[in-house]
């Protein structure tokens, strides 16, 4: 009798550490579902804000920068669309434009042979390169910069090409990275051999 009702605690406070334990996991499911939408919220207020006082660069500068956190909180690991990818970018591409007044522009081509919604992408794959062109090669350049990012396909293969008319590297920079790929790539010239 005393091994059943042993077992009976057992199994009951069992049970009440797993129903704690479900509640914990709902309670932090919902926080981390409401720190966006107070950032959203808050996001949109300083945008209300500055519409009224007729700040309409800061009010767009909010509204773009809630779409760019939207989509980087909407995506996870499996592969999006590319035509939403470019549109994060383009996204990205128009803050940019804002924040350097103008100096820096975007143009996205999409072949008219490549439906964007059809070609799968890892999420966020394509702003670090965007990214990379503008700090690298637009920021420190004389006069206004564009990043260029081309789709197309040749036979079963689907390019993208990103490129920028920044002030780019001279030629022992170039040999400097190009050795170092090269050696990143060669597993023996890693190890000295």
């Amino acid at each position: 009798m005393k091994t059943m009702i042993a077992c009976i605690c057992t199994e009951k406070l069992a049970r009440e550490r797993l129903l704690a334990r479900q509640h914990r996991i709902e309670f932090e499911m919902l926080a981390s579902q409401i720190n966006p939408h107070f950032l959203f919220n808050t996001l949109e207020t300083i945008r209300m804000k500055a519409l009224i006082n007729h700040d309409r660069e800061c009010a767009r500068i909010a509204n773009l920068l809630s779409k760019s956190m939207r989509h980087v909180l909407e995506v996870g690991h499996a592969s999006v669309p590319l035509s939403s990818e470019l549109e994060y970018i383009r996204i990205y591409l128009e803050i940019q434009a804002l924040r350097y007044d103008g100096k820096i522009e975007g143009d996205i081509t999409v072949s008219e042979d490549v439906d964007a919604g059809k070609y799968p992408i890892l999420p966020l794959l394509l702003q670090p390169v965007v990214e990379n062109s503008v700090v690298h090669g637009l920021e420190e350049k004389d006069g206004k910069g564009c990043v260029r990012i081309s789709i197309f396909r040749d036979g079963d293969r689907l390019f993208i090409e990103i490129s920028d008319d920044g002030i780019g590297m001279d030629a022992e920079e170039l040999h400097a990275l190009q050795v170092k790929i090269s050696n990143s790539a060669n597993p023996q010239a890693r190890a000295g051999i």
